[in-house]
């Protein structure tokens, strides 16, 4: 977490009626310090098992099982919280010691000003921010052992101080809406918020756990959602709390109207299936009658010897005439009292929403304005402003054209204090729907292109069409290689990553090279995919990238410390590799994500930074002319200098694509065209072909194709 906000949390549970402080289903955890350049955040985990006794003691092993299972798994993966997220959910999922049921998860990272959240299953998370609430995923999703999973489901929104977020299990996301958890924890403190969440679902077993964003000391206030709220009130008297407060009396007055009406009816009606009886009256209620009981009274001898009158029984049939007359009232105006507090409320929320919506434009319109006027650092920030005022918009009304307008306007100047090129066309060539899809890299030779997914484990192979344009349709072959696979005699183990090593002084031919986590896989036509010899083995931990580069073959293993590099030899790369460091270099490369070479090496690192080395030693190199600083980039790309002039960076965290001088000055910044779905978001992968003006790029399920537009 940044120094602006801190998270606090706390657990609701109910087994078997008794509320617990704790569950086994539930697990926290406060950012590591060892992690902090790499961003990684605090960590809530919620693993839902679809049993009324998910938190006893015989499950409860399983559940911090698999919670550990997802803690580690993210922690230890390089790249984004996205990226992290997918292959925490997908490990825990091959790792489930449950495997007679179908387990649900959710991993929610909470990250400076931002929150993360990606679930599998029927579990829910709500997201509560002053009046607004979601709920994600909108709908219940199948649990990870469904053979239909499509993979685990992500969300990302910005947080601020005061905004609450459940996690609910499959048993408590049945029983609740978002309006009923909205009104449990908004503006509550946690332990008022933890008893309204109980309330709802009092009587029933189930685990949610809470979590508030809380400013940290000396943070400063952010007013947006406040100035909103202050003039929301200072517009009418009608609206905001005290509308808020008109509507709660108004259901409280038709509950007692309800009570009373059902007390006098009680009263006045004989009971249910009770025999018609004479009425009897106590001489102390006879007296009370006066003058109406009299003339009943026997006042002669005659009389009194006659046999009962009829008369008793007419009066019971007056009341229950009278009572049939009161049950129709009731049936004319209680469904009329409903309808009328219905009105009145979606008629306050409408009128509210309309207010909020146009004070919201009113403030992007006047931030907008100032912006044109001011300096590019102070115009940068209130066009951020602007944005962030436009998309709360835009959440209220998103069928409304005026906000669209506006936002248009202010991402184009935005873009061109920025440097920024929308890119002038983006081709989806490939959605891929494997249910453990990871996509993590992708290669050209101008006539294929290659596909690594390191979810699925698998290498794609695709033909260009003659334009390259589009792909030809999929052949039978269109998997080059999996895991499990024959291949010389070896079963393919866990893919690491792929590079397309060139024809070179120590290289006669091209080729693909994948590597395995049980050795090296070279794919050349016509021969088709073989294993390659590689020495070594037994210094690698964990490698995270690979690079081709004058015939020889690179690996980054920042936990071993080390680029390893092998010269080729007989059958492949048999002898040890050479350490392109001098000595170790753990603390050097910790935090790296991807590497490239055009002769230096450079080193891409989670956190932001760059680096670049010949020789093993530092070279000239500095990130400078950014408007911002690189968030969570994914992939790094260049090569020698005749085929790519430039260094380009996938920065999924910032959604562009920075292009810089290799010596890290800035060029410029790539995004998507606005009416483009993409938003780099989840950027993983990029290959750029200067020479074609093709860009390739991957987000974690999807092939893309672009133009590369000129500079300016």
């Amino acid at each position: 977490m940044s120094g602006q906000t801190k998270t606090v949390m706390g657990v609701v549970s109910l087994v078997d009626g008794e509320w617990l402080g704790e569950s086994p289903q539930v697990l926290a955890v406060s950012e590591p310090a060892a992690l902090r350049e790499m961003a990684k955040g605090d960590l809530f985990i919620l693993v839902d098992l679809p049993r009324a006794d998910a938190s006893s003691a015989r499950e409860a092993p399983d559940c911090q099982a698999l919670a550990r299972a997802i803690r580690d798994a993210y922690y230890r993966s390089p790249g984004g919280v996205i990226a992290g997220l997918r292959r925490a959910l997908l490990t825990a999922e091959r790792a489930q010691p449950l495997s007679d049921v179908s387990v649900g998860m959710i991993a929610m990272v909470v990250r400076d000003d931002e929150v993360f959240l990606a679930s599998v299953g029927r579990v829910a998370a709500f997201w509560v921010h002053d009046d607004e609430v979601r709920r994600f995923p909108e709908q219940v999703g199948e649990a990870v052992s469904s053979e239909e999973q499509p993979g685990p489901l992500f969300f990302h929104t910005a947080v601020h101080p005061g905004d609450m977020l459940v996690l609910g299990d499959s048993r408590f996301s049945a029983l609740v809406t978002a309006r009923d958890v909205a009104a449990a924890v908004v503006h509550q403190e946690m332990e008022d918020a933890l008893a309204a969440l109980g309330d709802l679902v009092i009587g029933e077993d189930c685990t949610a756990l809470l979590v508030a964003i809380e400013r940290a000391e000396g943070a400063p206030i952010h007013t947006v959602s406040r100035t909103v709220v202050s003039k929301m009130h200072a517009v009418s008297p009608h609206f905001g709390h005290a509308i808020g407060v008109a509507a709660r009396g108004a259901l409280a007055a038709l509950v007692l109207m309800g009570r009373g009406l059902r007390g006098f009816l009680i009263q006045l009606l004989p009971e249910r299936g009770a025999p018609p009886t004479l009425p009897h009256a106590p001489e102390e209620e006879e007296a009370a009658h006066g003058a109406e009981a009299k003339p009943l009274a026997p006042t002669t001898r005659e009389e009194m010897a006659a046999p009962p009158q009829e008369l008793p029984l007419r009066e019971e049939g007056m009341v229950l005439h009278r009572a049939q007359k009161v049950w129709r009232l009731v049936a004319i105006l209680l469904p009329l009292l409903v309808i009328a507090l219905v009105v009145f409320t979606y008629w306050r929320a409408g009128m509210a929403e309309e207010n909020t919506f146009q004070i919201l434009m009113e403030q992007a319109r006047t931030v907008y304005q100032q912006a044109a006027n001011a300096d590019e650092p102070t115009a940068r920030r209130l066009l951020d402003k602007a944005v962030e005022l436009l998309q709360e918009a835009a959440l209220l009304r998103p069928e409304d054209t005026t906000h669209r307008t506006l936002y248009a306007q202010v991402l184009q100047y935005r873009d061109r204090i920025d440097q920024v090129q929308r890119l002038p066309a983006l081709t989806l060539l490939r959605h891929y729907d494997g249910p453990s899809t990871a996509l993590r890299r992708v290669i050209s030779d101008g006539l294929d292109v290659y596909v690594l997914d390191s979810g699925e484990d698998v290498v794609y192979r695709h033909h260009l069409d003659e334009a390259v344009e589009a792909l030809l349709p999929d052949e039978a072959a269109a998997i080059l290689v999996g895991r499990g696979q024959q291949v010389g005699g070896n079963l393919v183990g866990e893919l690491v990553d792929m590079t397309w090593s060139v024809v070179g002084a120590n290289r006669r031919v091209g080729a693909l090279l994948v590597l395995e986590m049980g050795g090296l896989l070279e794919h050349r036509d016509p021969r088709g995919v073989i294993s390659l010899a590689i020495g070594g083995r037994e210094r690698w931990q964990l490698p995270v990238a690979v690079m081709g580069y004058a015939g020889n073959f690179y690996i980054l293993d920042p936990q071993a410390g080390q680029i390893f590099r092998y010269r080729p030899g007989e059958g492949g790369y048999p002898g040890a590799p050479e350490p392109y460091f001098p000595q170790d270099a753990r603390a050097l490369l910790s935090g790296a994500v991807d590497m490239a070479i055009d002769g230096y090496v450079y080193v891409l690192y989670g956190t932001g930074d760059v680096r670049k080395f010949e020789g093993g030693k530092p070279a000239a190199f500095a990130l400078r002319g950014l408007d911002r600083p690189l968030s969570n980039p994914t992939a790094i790309y260049t090569a020698p200098d005749e085929q790519v002039r430039y260094l380009y960076i996938a920065d999924a965290g910032n959604r562009r694509i920075v292009q810089l001088e290799k010596d890290g000055r800035f060029v410029r910044q790539l995004k998507p065209p606005l009416e483009k779905g993409m938003d780099f978001a989840d950027l993983r992968s990029l290959f750029v072909d200067e020479l074609a003006g093709k860009l390739y790029l991957l987000d974690g399920r999807a092939l893309y194709l672009a133009p590369l537009p000129p500079e300016l």
